[in-house]
């Protein structure tokens, strides 16, 4: 079960700011879409393209680099950026799931 709430919580952490998470199954060709400005982000995922946990956290964190580096680009530094927030999204979605298992 993909915990969208957790999701949404760890976005903001590593964004700073207010991010809503919408899922969407008319996204035609892309897997994830963002519109964001100074103190809010819109993230779209396309759920057909997206359905593992492995998947809607790499197409997030692909979105959420475009906010921190504040920019559109695809360039070099957002490929980095989208790397390293890939990793600490999934690090902390994880950490949150482990925590909850050794309470029940």
């Amino acid at each position: 079960m993909i915990k969208w709430k957790r999701l949404k919580q760890i976005s903001q952490q590593v964004t700073g700011i207010e991010v809503n998470i919408y899922g969407s199954t008319k996204l035609e060709g892309l897997r994830a879409a963002i519109e964001f400005n100074e103190e809010k982000a819109d993230v779209a995922l396309n759920l057909n393209m997206n359905k593992s946990i492995e998947e809607l956290i790499s197409s997030l964190a692909h979105e959420l680099a475009h906010v921190t580096v504040y920019s559109t680009q695809h360039n070099r530094e957002h490929s980095q950026e989208s790397d390293r927030l890939r990793d600490k999204i999934t690090k902390l979605y994880r950490r949150e799931n482990e925590n909850e298992d050794g309470e029940h």
